[in-house]
């Protein structure tokens, strides 16, 4: 998947600009189509993929200028499953990188379902620690 830079809907989706949100939607959309192929359950939105990255700004509670190099893994649909369950479940997954002031995302693919506990992984930079540390030394 080429790389692709979610700037123009995030801040379409901030403004509430209807007609960007629906461009960069259908772009968004087309990504995740070709990786999703024929699923029916456990699919991704290009809305899911802007609440995953918001809500790991928020509990990351840090300066852009430190998110720069940060990369996400993301499952949106985590869950767990009883072990009678017949199938091995999937998800979609992406992934996406904070560079040059922006998120992009720099992939999206199906594979096994994530626990509950384990949707989210982040790869933090060393500033990025940094910085987390400095703002939990403070309060």
């Amino acid at each position: 998947m080429k790389e692709m830079n979610l700037k123009k809907y995030f801040t379409a989706i901030k403004k509430n600009d209807v007609d960007t949100i629906r461009i960069e939607s259908e772009k968004i959309d087309a990504a995740i189509a070709a990786a999703e192929g024929r699923a029916k359950v456990r699919k991704l939105t290009p809305k899911d993929i802007y609440n995953a990255i918001s809500e790991v700004e928020d509990r990351l509670n840090i300066p852009k200028k430190y998110l720069e190099g940060i990369k996400v893994v993301v499952d949106v649909n985590a869950d767990t499953f009883p072990n009678a369950y017949k199938y091995i479940p999937e998800s979609t997954y992406f992934e996406a990188v904070f560079r040059s002031g922006s998120w992009k995302l720099t992939d999206v693919y199906r594979y096994k379902t994530a626990g509950k506990t384990c949707g989210y992984n982040v790869s933090l930079t060393d500033d990025a620690k940094a910085a987390i540390i400095s703002r939990l030394e403070r309060f």
